[in-house]
Parts: structure tokens; sequence; C-alpha cells
């Protein structure tokens, strides 16, 4: 772990033809047209540190969510976040 601990990440699909046609859909809608999430379809865009203290995941899950959609670090080159989207969390 080491170095990522405490961070989190986030992946988005490629944007290749593929990825273009699933992004932005759901994970229901994925399992019904019979895709299985698989990490070869995803870039792994952004690592970012987790506050030291977490009284309330969901509430830090909400500020990354809000972080990513309404204020972009000035290092992040990814889309706003979206359904089809994965963070990963580190602790």
């Amino acid at each position: 772990m080491g170095r990522y601990e405490n961070k989190f990440a986030i992946y988005q699909l490629k944007k290749d033809e593929d990825g273009d046609n699933r992004r932005f859909m759901n994970f229901d809608w994925h399992q019904k047209k019979g895709f299985t999430p698989n990490i070869e379809d995803y870039d792994l865009i952004y690592i970012g540190e987790l506050p030291s203290v977490i009284r309330n995941m969901n509430r830090t899950l909400e500020q990354i969510y809000e972080k990513f959609n309404l204020d972009h670090p000035s290092d992040y080159r990814g889309y706003s976040l979206s359904v089809s989207d994965v963070v990963a969390i580190n602790r």
C-alpha cells in the first residue's frame, strides 16, 4: 500500500468507441446489456488525498462528487463524474 494509503482514485471509461457508447450509463444498464465491469475498460484519471479523519464516508464521497463536478482541480483532466465512473478508496 505505502504511497497509496488514504487516497482515492477516479477511473473513467476509455475514450474509444466502446467507452463512448457506455459512458454516462448506470450499472443497471451495463448489467442489462451484458457488460461486466472490467478494469481494462477504464483509464486511471486522478489520484487524490483523503482527509486524515473521516467521520462519515458517505459525506466524503459526496464531497468528492461535488468537487469533480463543480470545481475541478487544475490538474484534473477527466470529465465531470458520472454514473459509469469508479471512485476507489484506499484507507
